[in-house]
């Protein structure tokens, strides 16, 4: 994904450039920046911890707090099928768990989000990228040479 995003930045005439990413475009942004010194000449990564630093650095309570991190990057269908059975509750229970307080959510918003993320496409896509984080991000980091 950092090679296509480069692609288009260079098809686009910028040799170099500004980068901001979110979630897994952060991951991707961070990648484009390691594997190509002074393109990015900033880089903005929001809401992610490096997935070598993550998945190596792991203990039971981050485990714990954090289950999805694992349990979603499972194989391809078992567990797209398992969310597929109360894809609702499943999200529900993701975004209430990833603060210590409640968090209240625009009743509008939150059911256009629960509303686009309960198809089966969609559940597959959330299970995608943390699989990627999983089986590629740290692959791509170890063979990099970067610390966890």
């Amino acid at each position: 994904m950092a090679a296509e995003r480069l692609a288009v930045m260079r098809f686009l005439g910028h040799d170099s450039f500004l980068l901001v990413g979110h979630d897994r475009g952060a991951r991707v942004a961070r990648r484009l920046a390691l594997d190509n010194p002074g393109v990015v000449t900033r880089l903005v990564v929001m809401d992610i911890v490096p997935a070598l630093d993550f998945y190596e650095n792991s203990n039971a309570a981050i485990a714990q707090d954090y289950f999805y991190f694992s349990f979603l990057t499972q194989d391809y269908p078992i567990l797209d099928r398992l969310i597929a059975g109360d894809p609702d509750a499943f999200l529900r229970l993701i975004l209430s768990g990833l603060s210590d307080r409640p968090v209240r959510y625009d009743d509008l918003a939150l059911q256009a989000y629960l509303t686009a993320n309960a198809t089966p496409a969609a559940v597959t896509a959330m299970c995608e990228c943390f699989r990627a984080g999983y089986h590629i991000d740290r692959l791509h980091d170890r063979a990099a040479g970067q610390p966890a």
